[in-house]
């Protein structure tokens, strides 16, 4: 019976499936205790254009093919609020757009201080001339790239000139990682 080679075959493919699964590091991709997904892992938030809201309430704005425009007769600004998770570090900001245009757009991510009302322009995208087609651009050299919610609030602003559907932007996505927990700051309100 042990020396069939059927037996010797199923001894031989348990051994190999137990050093491979001995081999995996379970406790690297097991969630920590908070919940919260282990440091350095990289995660993202897209905002999509119907999230977008002129900068002047009275201002119009429309959607076209799902996408943000400009109708005109003059630039606008959109803005959109982010809620990024505390204690992250952003990495990148993408803007997924489409240029028909010669005007261009601009991509903006800020942070508030709403203690002293100042704002720090953290990343920046432009659109350079019309190319007729879908288009990405980014922007990873992030300016203070570790959030803090407790202290600020961001957002994105798009800056747009009065284009109509040749100048749209789909959508904004924020790629960031988790720095992990860190002790908070008891000096800050």
């Amino acid at each position: 019976m042990f020396n069939h080679p059927l037996f010797k075959l199923t001894v031989l493919a348990i051994i190999v499936l137990l050093a491979a699964a001995a081999a995996i590091p379970w406790r690297s991709l097991a969630a920590s205790a908070s919940g919260a997904p282990p440091p350095g892992n990289l995660q993202y938030q897209m905002v999509n254009a119907y999230q977008f809201r002129p900068y002047i309430p009275v201002s119009t704005g429309y959607y076209f093919n799902d996408e943000l425009a400009n109708p005109g007769p003059e630039g606008m600004f959109y803005q959109a609020a982010l809620t990024l998770p505390d204690n992250i570090t952003i990495r990148k900001m993408v803007v997924y757009f489409n240029d028909n245009s010669e005007q261009d757009l601009v991509v903006a991510l800020w942070r508030f201080d709403p203690s002293t009302g100042s704002h720090l322009e953290m990343a920046t995208v432009t659109s350079a001339g019309a190319q007729d087609q879908y288009l990405t651009a980014a922007d990873q050299s992030i300016i203070e790239p570790a959030v803090n919610q407790k202290s600020y609030s961001y957002y994105i602003e798009v800056g747009m000139p009065p284009a109509g559907s040749a100048l749209r932007v789909a959508a904004v996505r924020i790629d960031y990682n988790n720095r992990g927990i860190q002790q908070q700051d008891q000096n800050t309100p």
